[in-house]
Order: C-alpha cells, then sequence, then structure tokens
C-alpha cells in the first residue's frame, strides 16, 4: 500500500475495517449492501470511517470498545444512572453530538469525549451516521 494513500485518523479507521473485516467475508455487516448505500446512509457509513467511529463502534455484533451499533435503532438501552431509553433518532443524534449526556451501562463517561471534542461532528454528519446505524439490522 502507497505510504501517503491514508494518515492519521483515516488510516486507524481502515487499519480496524480490515482487522475486523478483511479475512472474514462472511461476518455480518462486513460484505457489502447490494447495490450500495445511498443517500444520507451511503453518507453516513462514510463518516462512519472518516470520523474514525468504526475504531471503537464496529458495525457488527461483536462487543467492540464502545456499544455495538448492530441493531441498535429501536431497541432499549440501558444507561449507566438505571434509566432505559429508546434509542431512536434524537437519542443517537444527541449521544454523538453530546457523548457524556446519557452513558450506557458498561462503559465509562469520558471514553467518546476524550476522543470526539465538541463541534468534531456537525449536526448533519450525525445525522447522517444515524442513517448508516438504521441499516445494521
Amino acid at each position: 500500500m502507497p505510504s501517503e494513500l491514508f494518515k492519521g485518523d483515516e488510516a486507524e479507521a481502515v487499519a480496524a475495517f480490515v482487522a475486523r473485516c478483511g479475512d472474514q467475508p462472511g461476518l455480518k455487516n462486513c460484505k457489502p449492501v447490494k447495490g450500495g448505500l445511498t443517500g444520507d446512509a451511503a453518507k453516513g457509513q462514510d463518516g462512519f470511517a472518516d470520523l474514525g467511529c468504526v475504531g471503537c463502534h464496529w458495525a457488527d455484533d461483536t462487543d467492540p470498545i464502545g456499544p455495538t451499533f448492530v441493531g441498535l435503532h429501536g431497541s432499549k438501552v440501558k444507561l449507566a444512572d438505571g434509566r432505559t431509553i429508546t434509542a431512536d433518532d434524537d437519542y443517537l443524534v444527541s449521544s454523538i453530538l453530546e457523548p457524556d449526556k446519557d452513558i450506557v451501562l458498561r462503559y465509562a463517561r469520558g471514553t467518546m469525549s476524550g476522543r470526539v471534542q465538541p463541534g468534531f461532528v456537525t449536526h448533519g454528519q450525525a445525522k447522517q451516521i444515524v442513517a448508516y446505524i438504521k441499516t445494521l439490522k
């Protein structure tokens, strides 16, 4: 691979994807979607990789560093403060933009906010990532 093809977070995102999916084409969500994703879901998939989300939130059902996105949209999520919420569009966008607002049970406050500073992800990008998350069933 050419040495200057990817740098920084992009290189980490590619490495994480290849490490997870490179030798396992049958693994859930490692196969391309027939015809590919379109619209906001496609942009969200790109953002998922480009912004480095893939480094912690793998798009399959293994136990990643951060909560998995597979089957997340519409599911019930238990929070560290004891509440249970529905992972709807509003919750997911809010969690991307304000990662320490509602911490998922078993995960530590500051894990995501330590990497994702305020303003790093725009509201539009967060909505596109949510559109992508909705495709991960």
